[in-house]
């Protein structure tokens, strides 16, 4: 759906966008995928920021997402420590994990920490924002559920990157007082 802006300009509206990037990245080809996020989390690995960081908070991601879990095994060979997020009610906390077998899945079929054992209040560190679509200023739509929003607006000595595929920038994004945007967007071609 097309919204017409009080300034006179035309956007299209979160919702229309979502779905319209969701379906663009799940029409791609798994090898397509692989490719494209090989470049993307190599990139993410190259970061002066990824090298400097103990800590790296990150989403285990599921089907034609960027896959996370090329980073995850880097970090863990770069002896970093990993923090997964794990959804209670409305809220969200990072949780150590040392191997795959430590994860179950979750809300919404993500695999997420078994255990509740999280002490994240003086969290600092890098985290991975997930996110459907982005735009230049680093806009984000995410899920809809305003996890990642209510968590670093409590966190903000996290650095946040968001990998995403080149489709998945969009023009414009209208955002509210309360979206957080990533400090860094990552696609298979650009830095944003």
């Amino acid at each position: 759906m097309v919204v017409m802006n009080a300034d006179g300009s035309v956007s299209e509206d979160k919702m229309h966008i979502r779905d319209r990037i969701k379906k663009l990245r799940n029409n791609m080809s798994k090898e397509e995928c692989i490719q494209k996020s090989k470049l993307i989390c190599r990139r993410f690995c190259e970061l002066d920021e990824y090298k400097s960081a103990d800590n790296i908070c990150i989403y285990i991601s599921k089907g034609n997402e960027v896959n996370t879990k090329i980073i995850v095994d880097q970090a863990w060979k770069d002896g970093k420590k990993l923090y997964v997020p794990k959804v209670y009610g409305k809220l969200m906390h990072f949780i150590q994990i040392t191997g795959y077998d430590e994860l179950v899945k979750g809300n919404f079929g993500i695999l997420e920490p078994k255990s509740d054992e999280y002490d994240d209040d003086g969290m600092n560190g890098l985290m991975v924002m997930p996110g459907v679509a982005f735009d230049e200023d680093r806009n984000r739509i995410g899920f809809g559920g305003g996890y990642y929003d209510r968590y670093l607006a409590d966190h903000s000595k996290l650095m946040t990157v968001a990998l995403a595929y080149e489709c998945q920038i969009v023009s414009h994004i209208d955002h509210e007082l309360t979206d957080i945007k990533p400090h860094m967007i990552l696609t298979e071609s650009k830095i944003i």
